[in-house]
């Protein structure tokens, strides 16, 4: 698999759906900035994005090796070196989030949600592997396995069908690993911080230092660490515990000698709030195509127990009981938002309640982003053993995913001024399956350097005993391929 320059590729010509996606991935894949100059890692870079897309079997990098064409007898050091010395995530991942700024508009919030990751790795001498409660096997027979840990932040669109596009992927080792990177051992808690101030300074290295930075999260957020996290114009919305401690500011001026009060007489607690049959008020969504009611209410602004002077607001969500078989059933839930100032010594909402409502749903796509991941897309399967490599090969494989969907944004719509194809084969939301699958078919069909194979995958020797040599179509290695992974 030859080298293709981006500029030799031309613009997309609009006659195939695919083409769009093919050129929005190689331009990213080719501007990557790498730590060297020279060109043969660049072009490795390459080869290695190429094969993730289309090895069937383990995500080894002796399987992505022996994709190259002529078919290598061993395999080069080259690709191990990768990881090890060139490829830095940081400058990928930042490279990845300065494309999504065209899509963000700076008088708009820009979302991020976080959550953790944990990675299963096989090997004794995985830097930053320890051992973790495995929730793969029986609930009466629990076990242990090795895997590491990461942090993943994703941009959330201002679509109502919004995908996670990841943005962000940083090693959070625990500190009962056998051996990692010391920078790398961290709790979970202090990977949220490190991410969510990591996006805020790429916002303001792109000019945009008055843009409000806005961080969705699950419950693992509901900390004192994150809750105080004094960021400017940064504010979380994370869902709550339902026995924690509210009490409202204490009213009136404050008189005499002593210390200011901060809490007032009366504690609530959001399971408390639940109960109440008044004060809740209808919030329709439209998720997904379908239109969602939720019955919400807003409390504070307040304070939480323990947790000092911060000010927040707490969101209601009421729980639903389905009540035909076909229906679903939803608990209640709570979440806490910083408050901001509204100017005239008040308090208010850092964004409107609907636009909290519908990011908070939208959250799931991170789930579903780690279910792509690491039940098809070969997360953790590279063993690599170095301190460097062993991080960053999994970085990588998170790299190619979000580039990924990135290219589905530009190529298939969901952006503004984006191409004129608004979805795949003509379906209102496209997956990561079909960017995935759309890109491996214009790669092996002729999409980059006239194809991977060209038309078809053949063996040029024939068996010397006189016999045929051996022709697969392309259709015939997608449906084979379509049998090992997504």
């Amino acid at each position: 698999m030859g080298q293709l320059r981006h500029s030799e590729m031309g613009q997309p010509d609009g006659q195939h759906h695919n083409t769009h996606l093919v050129y929005h991935f190689q331009h990213l894949i080719s501007t990557t900035p790498l730590n060297t100059t020279r060109p043969e890692p660049y072009r490795t870079h390459q080869h290695l994005a190429r094969a993730e897309l289309i090895t069937p079997a383990r995500k080894t990098i002796a399987q992505l090796a022996r994709t190259q064409r002529p078919y290598p007898n061993s395999i080069p050091n080259r690709y191990y070196r990768h990881f090890q010395r060139y490829f830095d995530p940081d400058a990928a991942f930042q490279h990845l989030f300065q494309h999504t700024l065209h899509a963000a508009p700076a008088h708009q919030p820009y979302c991020v949600a976080l959550d953790g990751a944990t990675v299963p790795r096989t090997g004794a001498y995985i830097p930053g592997a320890h051992w973790t409660p495995n929730p793969a096997n029986a609930p009466f027979a629990r076990g242990l396995r090795k895997a590491q840990r990461f942090v993943m932040a994703g941009w959330l669109d201002d679509d109502p069908n919004a995908r996670c596009m990841l943005i962000d992927w940083l090693p959070t080792f625990s500190q009962n690993a056998r051996y990692a990177n010391p920078a790398s051992r961290r709790s979970e808690i202090e990977g949220w911080i490190a991410s969510l101030q990591r996006v805020r300074a790429w916002l303001n290295a792109a000019g945009r230092p008055e843009q409000l930075l806005l961080c969705v999260g699950d419950g693992r957020g509901d900390t004192q660490a994150l809750g105080t996290l004094d960021v400017l114009n940064t504010v979380c919305c994370v869902r709550t515990r339902k026995d924690s401690r509210w009490c409202a500011l204490p009213q009136g001026a404050p008189s005499g000698r002593g210390r200011r009060r901060v809490y007032s007489d009366q504690v609530w607690t959001p399971k408390d709030k639940w109960q109440q049959r008044t004060g809740w008020r209808r919030a329709p969504l439209v998720v997904r195509g379908r239109e969602v009611r939720l019955l919400v209410r807003v409390e504070g602004p307040c304070r939480r127990v323990g947790w000092g002077e911060r000010v927040f607001f707490v969101i209601l969500v009421r729980g639903h009981r389905k009540r035909t078989k076909q229906g679903k059933s939803r608990a209640p839930m709570a979440f806490w938002v910083h408050a901001v100032s509204d100017g005239t010594g008040g308090w208010q909402l850092p964004v409107s309640l609907e636009v909290l409502l519908l990011k908070l749903w939208q959250r799931w796509e991170v789930e579903v982003g780690f279910r792509c991941l690491k039940s098809g897309f070969g997360l953790g399967e590279k063993p690599c053993w170095g301190f460097d490599s062993g991080e960053r090969s999994v970085s990588w494989r998170a790299w190619v995913y979000g580039a990924l969907i990135w290219s589905g944004y530009r190529g298939w719509g969901g952006w503004t001024g984006g191409a004129r194809w608004g979805g795949c084969r003509g379906r209102a939301r496209w997956t990561f399956r079909d960017v995935l699958w759309s890109v491996r078919c214009e790669v092996l069909s002729g999409g980059i350097n006239g194809g991977l194979w060209g038309r078809g995958v053949c063996g040029d020797e024939a068996p010397k005993t006189g016999g045929a040599g051996w022709c697969w179509a392309v259709d015939v290695v997608l449906r084979w391929l379509c049998a090992f992974r997504l």
